[in-house]
């Protein structure tokens, strides 16, 4: 999912899109070459049949196809390889007909899309964006973003920002400043629905911040490199983005004027998705079993398989809140129907491996902020949407205790979109009172290609 904001009348708002939701899939339908479904629209049509359903497209964008080719076998769409080692997107309908796009367009499609919900929900041109991308994006990958955001007419991408980082900034302005408090408060309203749609804006701001598919680099440049967060009056924040298709990991010092991170780590082949496909192997396993249906068979049938992606992945969410759910799809694969209890017990069994694999970059960050001076862990923030996942919080909870508290006190999906506006308007409108003596440093040794 992605989530755009903006500052506006003196606050950061969350923008919604068509269907006054407030974050947005980062997917795209096609139903033939002519019929193409972005964003919000993708929800009426993604059980239909005959549909060709693109998502994880930040697990592609900016890589080459030997890169992600151990886990394009669980995406219910076909990748091929082409010239250059550069993996398309093959979209073949039932005529027969056949599409080829690189994962940049795909991800263009998707920016064009939440420009678009901004400047219908604003009443005016976005020209200026900041981007959001995983810690560990290589310069090649944020590339790729920029240049698939800035392939739209008029946009300039001022920045692009490390999603931990942006989420530390959201949790500095707030946590730590008076001011901060009462710009969220702006922020807080608009979640509860208080925001008028489209919003009055008292000013012009054609900027806005957008999360789901990003890049790597320093937040902001200034003219106060000698600064940097002082260990005896700095708290430090451990960042838990776990989202739905990379996991980052940050450790942040945080004062009343500074962000700056000292350490980050992560792992882009691991997310959200990844536990629905041991949702969907599962489900597969027991439904050929009581079947007799040919598992090959049915991992051939991609509409039945994306069909059964939607399932899971709406019974993993669904086993956040209850301990149990059904998958249950009518006439999944030849005419029969799945249905599979699920209980919470069971999927987080299913899932052993990919939680313990949450370990080694977290452990690995700690490290690293520890070689810097940092030791100890005053408080955890959760970014994305996989860490509502009640285990995340046990994990981390046997890891630290209940001495430093975890906190989720801004929606984990539209923390790091109410960071980056920080910085976009940071970026444009220098003399911002509530923001000009607030200042963003980063401190990470990143090879940069």
């Amino acid at each position: 999912y992605s989530c755009i904001c903006t500052w506006a009348n003196g606050g950061v708002v969350v923008i919604p899109n068509g269907l006054g939701e407030r974050t947005t899939p980062s997917v795209v339908i096609f139903e033939n070459k002519n019929k193409v479904y972005v964003g919000e629209e993708t929800l009426n049509h993604i059980s239909k049949k005959n549909c060709v359903k693109i998502y994880e497209i930040k697990r592609l964008i900016g890589k080459k196809y030997s890169e992600i080719e151990s886990i394009i076998k669980d995406f219910a769409f076909t990748v091929v390889k082409e010239d250059k080692d550069q993996p398309i997107i093959e979209i073949t309908f039932e005529n027969g007909e056949t599409l080829k796009y690189k994962p940049e367009k795909i991800a263009c499609l998707i920016f064009q899309k939440l420009i678009s919900n901004a400047e219908n929900f604003l009443n005016q041109k976005i020209t200026d964006v900041v981007i959001t991308v995983p810690a560990d994006f290589t310069d090649i990958q944020r590339k790729a973003v920029k240049f698939s955001a800035e392939s739209i007419p008029g946009i300039k991408v001022l920045n692009i920002i490390n999603e931990p980082s942006a989420a530390a900034l959201a949790y500095g302005f707030y946590r730590l400043n008076d001011i901060g408090k009462n710009v969220l408060f702006n922020f807080e309203k608009s979640l509860l629905g208080f925001a008028p749609h489209p919003i009055e804006i008292k000013e012009k701001y054609n900027r806005v911040s957008l999360i789901g598919t990003s890049l790597k680099s320093s937040l902001l440049k200034n003219d106060n490199k000698e600064k940097s967060v002082n260990n005896d009056d700095a708290k430090f924040i451990l960042v838990f983005d776990f989202g739905g298709g990379t996991y980052d990991v940050s450790i942040v010092g945080i004062n009343k004027s500074y962000v700056e991170t000292y350490s980050s780590s992560g792992n882009q082949m691991l997310g959200g998705g990844d536990l629905d496909n041991k949702l969907m192997k599962f489900c597969l396993n027991q439904f050929s079993k009581i079947t007799k249906k040919d598992k090959g068979n049915i991992k051939r049938n991609y509409k039945s398989m994306q069909r059964l992606k939607i399932a899971c992945e709406q019974t993993k969410k669904i086993l956040s809140i209850r301990e149990e759910d059904r998958v249950f799809i009518e006439d999944f694969y030849e005419e029969e129907a799945i249905d599979i209890r699920i209980t919470r017990a069971r999927f987080e069994a299913l899932c052993t491996e990919l939680f313990n694999k949450l370990l080694e970059p977290l452990d690995q960050a700690l490290k690293d902020a520890e070689s810097k001076g940092v030791s100890k862990i005053d408080e955890i923030i959760l970014v994305g949407g996989s860490s509502k996942i009640p285990k995340i919080k046990e994990i981390l909870k046997n890891k630290f205790g209940d001495e430093v508290p975890i906190n989720d006190f801004i929606n984990p999906d539209e923390i790091v979109a109410y960071g980056a506006a920080l910085c976009c308007e940071k970026l444009v409108r220098s003399n911002n009172e509530l923001l000009k003596n607030f200042i963003i440093l980063i401190r990470l040794n990143i090879h940069m290609e």
